[in-house]
């Protein structure tokens, strides 16, 4: 089938694989442009760069040949100065009079959607920069969130495919693959400029050694629903990887699509061998495409972010039975796709997370909404606010608005923020609304505000698992129903893609973790652990050879707001703290370095 992308784009198909979590776009120097150089212009740069006199008779053809000549010749001229050159040709372009970087539009239109994953076989740091502004370094966070919450590139090497595959079942950061090696921002040397393959033997050579490569790739390309963007799908190094993916492992159950100007591919071609449906668009009058990339990208956010079909809410009951009863249908804690209101009937409790600051209680913006509704002054300090919990849990006098304080009592500010103490701030929330009365609370996910040292899905985890520690401590007939609301991408991205679900949820006393012993510079694989969460360290170091003294222990992500690694030396003997007490959660990472 073919497609136009001005008449029938396959919006509908395409939100649908974003829903599952599979859609995952591919970019190319296409969605870079004009800011930095097409091929071309790139490799003719290069070769002013290397000191090589071009020949104006040579044809295009000989593209390849120019740019082995090119590399090959800056290689050999100093260390660096392959790196140097590239980034020079790169970012050459995009400097702006104020010194800044200048951002084609068909990268800021793809930067405006949340992606788990996106590949790309550009050098430059565009559309990370441009991701990661908006979804981190906004302006309504000066403050940066921790690495857990950028988009990090990551390289061809072991370790980085292992992740990239990792990050298809499980939580972890935001990834940008960079198929052929990665200079970063201008300025700033990242250490997968090391992989720069520039032309198409160079790389076609390095992949087919990299048998973890090759293998990633073809995993990705059978999972995933790739979106390729100013990609040339026609060289013969990814038609390469394409068909490999496709005769080893067999034909997949989904295509993949190709935004592509009309007549440059082989539309029966592409479906047919690789499975690949191409959209076609005509190119703007004077022959560029960054309108109609930017069209199509404006159209498909529209799709992914506007009414279509999708979950509203996942659930779970506790102790059910294999079928649900007409009177016992409603679920023990559900996950809401959607922002907290005020109940519009009674019986229902709604909690919103505040914190702690000199000046007392902090409600964030979406419990000061609430708040708003009900009439009072947002000014914490005026509210008439009982304590029922000390410490955890506030209730507002009259009203059915309780508010929560998943902090450690100890630290004010960030510093108090502790995911330790979201689940049994949970158990006081549902103790207090099942004492008042109410038979239903809703509440939105507590500690996970802008300032949170820790994942949110982390939060939804310790929430849940606070919920079934009370469940389970109350009898059948006073148990009531948790309602947890969320708008964020993130973690209705992990929901809907079925990377974490409520069963694995349910507290346990064992607990499933990452272990990282790094004794070099290289990056270590990490191993999977479990074990139980009364465990202590010194138990653990012992089943793993690692010595009592010279080494450093981390936890990733930090429990804590003014968490910092120790040294061993401090956590073994008598005092030996426990998993729990470390903060080691499911699918925490528990890191030791050797010093």
């Amino acid at each position: 089938m073919r497609f136009d992308a001005s008449k029938n784009p396959p919006f509908d198909d395409l939100a649908a694989a974003y829903g599952r979590g599979a859609l995952t776009p591919f970019i190319g120097a296409g969605v870079s442009a004009p800011t930095c150089p097409l091929w071309t212009e790139f490799i003719d740069r290069l070769e002013e760069s290397a000191g090589i006199e071009r020949d104006n008779a040579m044809e295009s053809a000989d593209l390849i040949r120019r740019a082995s000549a090119a590399v090959q010749a800056l290689r050999h001229k100093s260390p660096g100065a392959l790196q140097d050159a590239v980034e020079e040709v790169m970012y050459r372009k995009s400097r702006k009079a104020d010194g800044t970087m200048a951002t084609p539009r068909a990268t800021e239109a793809l930067a405006r959607v949340w992606w788990p994953l996106v590949l790309t076989t550009n050098y430059e740091a565009l559309f990370l920069d441009a991701w990661n502004r908006r979804w981190v370094y906004n302006e309504a966070a000066p403050d940066p969130l921790p690495d857990f919450g950028t988009m990090l590139p990551v390289g061809r090497g072991r370790i980085d495919c292992q992740r990239v595959l990792n990050c298809a079942r499980s939580p972890d950061n935001p990834l940008l693959w960079a198929l052929q090696g990665f200079i970063g921002r201008k300025g700033e040397r990242h250490k997968l400029a090391s992989q720069l393959a520039i032309g198409h033997a160079e790389y076609r050579r390095q992949t087919h050694e990299a048998v973890h490569f090759r293998r990633a790739f073809a995993e990705v390309y059978r999972s995933r629903t790739l979106l390729f963007l100013g990609s040339g799908i026609r060289e013969s190094y990814l038609l390469d990887l394409f068909g490999e993916a496709l005769e080893l492992l067999g034909t997949i159950d989904h295509f993949h699509y190709a935004l592509v100007p009309r007549g440059e591919t082989d539309p029966d071609f592409l479906q047919r061998r690789l499975q690949i449906l191409a959209i076609e668009y005509a190119p703007d009058e004077d022959g560029g495409h960054g309108a109609c990339v930017t069209g199509f990208l404006k159209g498909l956010r529209e799709k992914i972010d506007g009414p279509r079909p999708r979950p509203s809410q996942w659930a779970m009951k506790l102790h059910a039975a294999r079928w649900i009863t007409v009177e016992d249908e409603y679920p023990d804690v559900a996950v809401v796709r959607g922002q907290m209101h005020l109940p519009s009937a009674p019986g229902t409790a709604v909690a919103v997370s505040a914190g702690l600051g000199k000046r007392g209680l902090m409600i964030g913006d979406p419990g000061l909404r609430l708040v708003r509704e009900l009439g009072f002054d947002p000014d914490s300090k005026r509210l008439p606010l009982q304590c029922i919990k000390k410490n955890f849990v506030y209730r507002l006098e009259g009203h059915p608005l309780f508010v929560v304080v998943a902090r450690d009592p100890a630290h004010g500010g960030r510093s108090g923020r502790d995911i330790r103490r979201v689940a049994p701030a949970t158990v006081d929330l549902m103790t207090a609304v099942a004492s008042a009365g109410f038979s239903r609370v809703d509440t939105m996910l507590l500690a996970a505000g802008r300032q949170r040292t820790f994942p949110q899905h982390i939060c939804l985890r310790e929430m849940v698992r606070g919920y079934c520690n009370w469940h389970d401590a109350t009898s059948r007939a006073d148990s009531i129903p948790m309602y947890i609301h969320t708008v964020d991408p993130s973690v209705l991205a992990l929901m809907e893609s079925r990377r974490i679900d409520l069963l694995s949820m349910i507290d346990s006393p064992r607990v499933r973790f990452w272990i990282e012993i790094r004794m070099d510079q290289e990056d270590p694989a990490p191993m999977l652990a479990i074990a139980a969460t009364a465990c202590t360290l010194e138990e653990l170091m012992r089943e793993h050879a690692i010595p009592c003294a010279g080494w450093e222990v981390s936890v990733r992500p930090a429990p804590s707001g003014q968490y910092h690694p120790q040294r061993v030396e401090a956590l073994t003997g008598a005092a030996s703290p426990s998993l729990a007490d470390l903060g080691v959660l499911n699918g925490s990472t528990l890191a030791f370095l050797r010093l």
